[in-house]
């Protein structure tokens, strides 16, 4: 039981660290602005951005989700 419970937390770690990484980066392009960025499995999103500011798209199972609000 012990062992499920670290990968679950592992896995999420993961996840949480990948978020974090690509808003950085998408902060960090000339521009700037915020950037949210939403990582994980089984998840669909409504958002209100800013036009030509949203990216949707899966990496096998993984969704990735960001955009830039006013």
């Amino acid at each position: 039981m012990g062992f499920c419970f670290v990968s679950v937390s592992i896995f999420f770690y993961i996840l949480q660290e990948a978020a974090s990484i690509i808003k950085e980066q998408f902060e960090n392009l000339p521009g700037g602005g915020i950037w949210h960025c939403l990582v994980g499995r089984n998840f669909g999103c409504f958002v209100d951005h800013q036009e030509e500011h949203f990216i949707y798209f899966y990496v096998g199972q993984i969704g990735i989700c960001i955009f830039k609000t006013v």
